[in-house]
């Protein structure tokens, strides 16, 4: 339901490598808050080129990675992200207990949630869960 938030320059893209059907047992509310919160960020930062939620199974684990070419997050506020009230700077209010929150939820279902710091062309989420 994220469609009509989008610039038009910013292509929605969901891709997935999972061969085999599998089930991992979680919680369906949680897991759906911490997605669209990392779409609402990525779309609110991504002025044109691409958002992409890629799902793939690795290790015993899913893996979703949430992966824009918006504005990212400066090198020198990456670690800071995850924490209680962190805002990059006035224009990013709000991005920080939201991630806060997502990154809680994640690691209550046994999984955790990461900022891709390797990748510089925008900003990259990776959520992983554990497939029971």
């Amino acid at each position: 339901g994220h469609r009509y938030d989008v610039s038009a320059d910013v292509e929605l893209r969901y891709t997935t490598k999972v061969i085999n059907r599998f089930t991992i047992q979680t919680n369906e509310e949680m897991l759906r808050k911490i997605i669209e919160h990392l779409i609402g960020n990525a779309i609110k930062f991504t002025q044109r080129g691409h958002i992409e939620l890629n799902c793939q199974q690795k290790h015993g684990q899913v893996v979703i990675t949430l992966t824009d070419t918006g504005s990212g997050i400066p090198a020198d506020k990456q670690d800071e992200v995850f924490e209680q009230f962190a805002k990059a700077d006035a224009f990013r209010q709000g991005i920080g207990l939201g991630l806060t929150v997502s990154r809680k939820m994640a690691q209550k279902m046994g999984g955790d949630l990461q900022l891709d710091k390797a990748y510089t062309t925008g900003s990259r989420f990776i959520l992983t869960l554990p497939v029971k």
